[in-house]
């Protein structure tokens, strides 16, 4: 991979990996490809942090409470098909025996460049040290950078550079 190339499932698997093993209390960091073509084998749990290919692009979701939040670096104010196929397949996996499920469109930074693979991994890594992605802002070219030196120059695991920013958060639920 080249510092101007789009992420791939393997490259987010290896962030991932990096990820579970610093906080393996964190259900879900797991290849996201398995959503894909191997929705039974996907963990079992009512609380979880993923990252998921939708469309060409990037998002990371947490389920908590039954509630899915959605964090998009791309604008987003509903729920698509696709995503919500790909939804399902994680809900019925995790939320064992739900049928509907509640969901929220968290108001993240939106990015500028094609770098929605690196702040998908950064929301990820946010939310498994208990930040919230809508209150950080992320410099899109640090934030590249530091991908790098963790996955090819195997520098110490730590959360991407940000400032601290305030949005107004979003609170309303969609039934899906």
């Amino acid at each position: 991979m080249r510092r101007g190339d789009w992420l791939d499932d393997e490259d987010i698997f290896k962030f991932e990996k990096r990820l579970q093993a610093k906080y393996p209390h964190v259900n879900g960091l797991e290849n996201p490809i398995i959503i894909t073509h191997m929705p039974g084998s996907i963990i079992k749990a009512n609380d979880f942090i993923r990252i998921v290919h939708c469309k060409r692009h990037w998002i990371c979701v947490k389920g908590h409470e039954g509630v899915v939040e959605i964090y998009d670096s791309l604008p987003r104010s509903k729920i698509d098909k696709f995503l919500g196929n790909i939804l399902k397949k994680i809900i019925s996996s995790n939320f064992l025996n739900e049928i509907t499920f509640k969901a929220v469109i968290k108001n993240v930074q939106i990015q500028k460049g094609e770098n929605c693979g690196f702040f998908a991994l950064a929301f990820a890594y946010a939310l498994c040290i208990g930040l919230d992605p809508e209150e950080m802002h992320f410099d899109e070219e640090k934030i590249r950078n530091h991908y790098f030196d963790i996955i090819f120059n195997n520098k110490e695991m730590n959360m991407f550079p940000y400032t601290n920013c305030q949005r107004k958060k979003n609170n309303e639920f969609l039934n899906f």
